[in-house]
């Protein structure tokens, strides 16, 4: 009887060791703790989709490159923001984070219980972590709180819920992005477009539209774009709208800011179409003194418009409102205040003075 007591004995210490080398190291660095770097990897070919997903109770920084490699490889460390280590070690054996092939690419997945011990508490568990993947990948995400930091050029992203903040360079063919309480930042970004904020920040960089125009949405925020060609339709509430070197080539562009000023400077524009709206605020448009377009502007009761720097051929004037060519006609430009606001409409000369 004795020996068998020894033997369970035996057999639980055992199981303590066995349990206690499964453990992940965690170290502490700047008052949190986090485990050593790990890596996954998996062949795929290039052109190939990456789905991201993540447990809802999950936050992290993701940078995201594509590079010349035949494969994706992630490298990442847990971060856990708790008093104790052996709190540290429970959180992080609690994370499982798996990349997998699929059919048409790879699949990236962080797992955590639901609920998650840290859930309503000071504490947090986090991932930061650096994914590679082969050129020309189209990325799909679904990671709530994640803030990313992507480095194409990559075909497409798809990201249309998150609370996270999202800064995307080089897209060749289509970008959607959603997002709340944070900013996004666009460069180089080509095809079907779709970027939407709310109580954050909306800036572009060099953008080209695809076959149809340019969305981007926001409300208590600004919208700034530099550099783009194609065609837009922004839409704004209780922030700026500033369009800097706009050239239209396509028809369809419209312009509609709320409760916020409206300032657009077009640098080219060739047989487009363009419809300004603001409502009790200016809107303030700079164009090329050469234009060839008909403008239709129309204030409220109590604005004013202002044009000059054209050579114009009126074609209707009233208090509020005023038609007219310049340059013979070609393109058409409807700008129109409600409430309280004016039309600033100014002609540039060559080199956009």
């Amino acid at each position: 009887m004795k020996r068998r007591y020894c033997l369970v004995g035996l057999f639980g210490l055992l199981l303590t060791l066995m349990v206690t080398a499964r453990a992940e190291e965690v170290f502490e660095a700047d008052g949190r703790f986090m485990t050593k770097e790990m890596d996954l990897n998996v062949a795929l070919n290039p052109n190939a989709k990456v789905l991201i997903s993540s447990a809802r109770h999950l936050i992290g920084r993701l940078y995201i490159v594509a590079d010349n490699s035949a494969q994706v490889s992630f490298q990442y460390k847990k971060i856990l923001k708790v008093p104790k280590e052996a709190t540290a070690v429970d959180y992080a054996e609690l994370i499982d984070i798996t990349l997998e092939k699929t059919p048409t690419g790879a699949k990236l997945v962080f797992k955590a219980p639901n609920p998650a011990p840290w859930s309503g508490t000071d504490n947090s568990a986090s991932i930061e972590g650096e994914l590679h993947l082969p050129g020309n990948a189209a990325l799909e995400i679904n990671a709530d709180y994640f803030d990313l930091n992507v480095e194409g050029p990559l075909r497409a992203i798809d990201n249309m819920s998150s609370f996270g903040r999202m800064e995307v360079r080089k897209i060749t063919e289509r970008l959607n992005l959603t997002t709340s309480n944070q900013d996004i930042i666009a460069t180089d970004i080509t095809g079907d477009i779709f970027l939407a904020a709310t109580n954050g920040d909306i800036r572009v960089e060099k953008m080209q539209s695809g076959s149809t125009p340019a969305q981007l949405r926001n409300q208590n925020g600004n919208v700034t774009v530099t550099q783009a060609s194609g065609a837009l339709d922004v839409k704004n509430s209780y922030g700026k709208i500033r369009l800097e070197d706009i050239n239209l080539t396509m028809p369809g562009s419209r312009v509609a800011g709320s409760y916020g000023p409206v300032r657009m400077t077009i640098s080219t524009i060739n047989r487009a179409t363009l419809e300004m709206t603001n409502t009790n605020d200016d809107i303030e448009l700079n164009v090329p003194a050469d234009i060839a377009a008909s403008f239709a502007l129309t204030v409220g009761s109590d604005g004013e418009i202002s044009a000059d720097g054209l050579m114009m051929k009126p074609t209707g004037v009233q208090n509020n409102r005023l038609n007219f060519t310049s340059g013979g006609g070609g393109s058409d430009i409807s700008i129109k205040v409600s409430g309280d606001g004016n039309i600033h409409l100014r002609g540039m000369a060559s080199g956009g003075k």
